[in-house]
């Protein structure tokens, strides 16, 4: 039978469970935890990333805001992980790392430069590691444990318990997602029924281009929400409405169609969408708008093979689009795509007087 203070860890833990709790606060409030009822003075929690390949520190007990945000910037790969997970050092299902001094000259291991505690059998070159373990066995992410209160090693009842609390920590986390999935997929698809309703209600179609993009950036955490057109000859794309650059002069902006112009360039030319999650690591022609931004989506505007254009969002985050995303942002461009396509049927369109600005204005009534 577990004992009262290990029931009141768990019960503890359980309540990580709230889902008004971002992920990130989520595994910081998880790790001032642990720190507190297990007795270490630095914990690390480190989460696989949607690549799969590497695993991104995301959170920490005991450093101070700098060395965390130098330490996260670091991944560290799968591969490499491997190289301290081995039987030799296992207990339980956990890894304790001992008897290796080049530990505190891997770049992919934070080891702190001094202990608070002296004499024990925890030495200098001593980590913990205990893994996060999804479905089949999957390793999610793991818990890295240093400077014991104590000065000593754990023994095998304390890893067993830290273990427990990884178990719950993934379910935390899983549930989390869950939820917040649902609260995403309810909160696009409300977006998507207004963007519907302001279609149908259209009579003026540079305010109804506008008032889509202002909902779309009102609604969403993204930085920069623009839509860029094409113009009659399939040339250039210009931008007819944008959020996130307070600059009104980028209204009319053009940009080549092809590599030339950049992701919507490119997705305008080849008619594909394009997901980039990490911009530093883009090869293709990237123009940039905002210094922070860090993954961009870009989906075309289409109808019977045509390309009317690009609906362009852009966030500040790394890996911030899924396919889920492509599909929601490709359903709100079919209906721009319908929308602009019953303009046209209409005679609705016509193209500026050649002396204003070189974009296509899209609210008028008839053909000159």
């Amino acid at each position: 039978m577990p004992e009262k203070k290990e029931l009141e860890e768990i019960y503890g833990i359980i309540e990580l469970l709230h889902y008004d709790l971002s992920i990130d606060e989520l595994l910081n409030r998880l790790a001032s935890i642990i720190a507190r009822d297990f007795g270490f003075d630095v914990v690390l929690i480190s989460v696989r990333t949607k690549s799969g390949n590497q695993f991104a520190r995301r959170a920490c007990y005991g450093l101070s805001k700098k060395e965390f945000e130098k330490l996260s910037s670091v991944m560290v790969p799968a591969e490499h992980l491997k190289k301290y997970t081995t039987e030799e050092f296992r207990i339980s299902r956990s890894y304790l790392v001992t008897g290796v001094p080049e530990i505190r000259k891997d770049p992919y291991i934070y080891m702190p430069k001094s202990r608070t505690r002296t004499g024990g059998s925890w030495s200098s070159d001593t980590l913990l590691i205990v893994p996060l373990h999804g479905k089949k066995g999957r390793l999610l992410g793991f818990f890295t444990l240093d400077s014991p209160k104590d000065g000593n090693l754990p023994d095998r009842k304390l890893i067993k318990r830290l273990e427990i609390v990884a178990e719950i920590a993934v379910l935390a986390m899983q549930n989390l997602k869950s939820y917040q999935n649902l609260v995403r997929k309810h909160s696009q698809l409300s977006l998507l029924y207004d963007i519907m309703k302001i279609i149908l209600d259209s009579y003026d179609l540079d305010r109804t281009l506008d008032s889509i993009v202002q909902m779309i950036y009102e609604r969403t955490d993204y930085i920069w929400v623009g839509l860029l057109l094409t113009d009659p000859k399939g040339e250039s794309l210009h931008i007819i409405a944008q959020r996130g650059l307070d600059d009104a002069s980028f209204r009319g902006v053009k940009y080549a169609i092809g590599e030339g112009g950049g992701v919507s360039g490119a997705v305008a030319s080849s008619g594909h969408y394009q997901i980039i999650n990490d911009i530093k690591n883009y090869r293709g022609n990237y123009i940039k708008l905002l210094d922070s931004v860090q993954s961009e989506l870009a989906v075309p505007i289409k109808r019977a093979g045509k390309v009317w254009g690009v609906l362009d969002v852009e966030s500040e985050k790394t890996n911030a689009f899924s396919q889920e995303d492509r599909l929601f942002f490709r359903s709100i461009a079919n209906h721009l795509a319908f929308l602009l396509d019953q303009y046209e049927l209409l005679s609705l369109i016509h193209i500026s007087e050649p002396t204003r600005p070189l974009y296509i204005s899209y609210a008028v009534f008839c053909l000159k």
